[in-house]
């Protein structure tokens, strides 16, 4: 049930949106969608940057693509009460929260930072460390987790936990016998190549596993060959990015979900597993603590462990017993990621920053 607030807040909501469709871009734009789909006026404002060489340093293109984001903003003034932000650890932060705070309390607008990731303590321990006063000062700080909060609190940062949205249509699960599924972009730190590696292990005494890897990104080739390399290249299926329907049929069809991570905050890769009822084998880095509990929603192991990772997929596939209760587990605990309930906090939480006033 939907507790709408008699005043509906406006609000300019700035991040990344799709394509192409990431963690972060998908997040928000489930976000302009939900709240737009509550009569919520939103302002769009795409942040995606180019490809750079350096996570830290700032190129023109920085600062020309925040000067047309300030300008937008300051022409379209009178349409939002509050700013909200959505970044991770590096430049989004420093090129877009920083800047945004400063604007925002010269035309007396709200501002919200969305913090995602798994990075942070690192992040504000090393090159952010020195704003954190201003973002204390200046902004409310919403996470997607207790991990995070956590984190947070340690900084000296109070923060306003909301879930992430689950975007997919929860289909009927038709599982596939022995069909492994992993869903992480190709980048180094979710380590889809320790799946590989897990599957070549296993292959011998379950020949009819088959790994179904679902993203994209410039390790593609790279893991492609390890494939090869290990022998198992025809039972590996690279799915490249897919949409919301074609995520779900996915994850309809196999048998275990596997999150290979060692960096890492709320994947919704792994909620979304959870709600699918799908049993989960995951690292056990960042704040996935939070999100499942070790032999009773999934089964976690240590990161970078191929040998760990086959273990427990084995396990899984061998014992119908265990894979029907980590499933019923997950099930049950995928409700705190309804939509409606999460939508309700984000515009309770606007409403409270902007009370009904004039516009410019």
């Amino acid at each position: 049930m939907n507790h709408q607030p008699a005043f509906l807040p406006a609000v300019a909501l700035v991040g990344p949106y799709p394509p192409p469709a990431g963690g972060m871009s998908v997040l928000v734009q489930a976000l302009d969608d939900r709240l737009r789909s509550r009569g919520v006026p939103v302002e769009s404002v795409p942040t995606q940057a180019g490809s750079r060489k350096s996570r830290y340093a700032l190129t023109g293109d920085d600062f020309s693509r925040m000067a047309r984001i300030l300008a937008r903003l300051y022409r379209r003034r009178g349409n939002f009460g509050v700013v909200n932000v959505h970044v991770n650890s590096g430049l989004s932060f420093l090129a877009l929260a920083l800047p945004l705070a400063g604007f925002c309390k010269a035309l007396g607008k709200a501002l919200v930072v969305t913090y995602h990731g798994g990075g942070a303590q690192a992040f504000f321990d090393g090159p952010a460390g020195h704003t954190l006063p201003l973002l204390k000062a200046m902004a409310t700080v919403t996470v997607q987790s207790g991990y995070l909060e956590q984190v947070f609190a340690g900084l000296g940062v109070k923060t306003t936990v909301i879930p992430n949205f689950v975007t997919l249509p929860l289909l009927p699960r038709d599982p596939q016998p022995g069909r492994i599924l992993v869903n992480r972009n190709f980048h180094p730190i979710y380590r889809v190549d320790t799946v590989i590696d897990a599957l070549a292990l296993l292959t011998k005494s379950h020949p009819h596993a088959r790994l179904a890897v679902a993203g994209g990104g410039p390790l593609r080739g790279e893991l492609e060959s390890r494939a090869r390399d290990r022998g198992i290249g025809d039972r590996v299926e690279f799915l490249g990015s897919l949409g919301r329907e074609d995520m779900a049929r996915e994850l309809s069809k196999a048998q275990v979900f596997v999150n290979p991570s060692t960096v890492d905050n709320t994947p919704n890769s792994v909620i979304e597993a959870l709600c699918m009822g799908l049993p989960i084998v995951t690292t056990g880095v960042g704040g996935i603590p939070f999100l499942v509990k070790d032999g009773v929603s999934a089964l976690v192991t240590p990161p970078a462990d191929p040998k760990a990772i086959a273990a427990a997929i084995v396990r899984i596939l061998d014992d119908e017993n265990l894979a029907s209760r980590l499933s019923q587990a997950a099930r049950a605990q995928a409700g705190c990621y309804d939509p409606g309930v999460i939508t309700d906090q984000w515009i309770r939480l606007f409403a409270n920053l902007t009370p009904p006033a004039k516009s410019l």
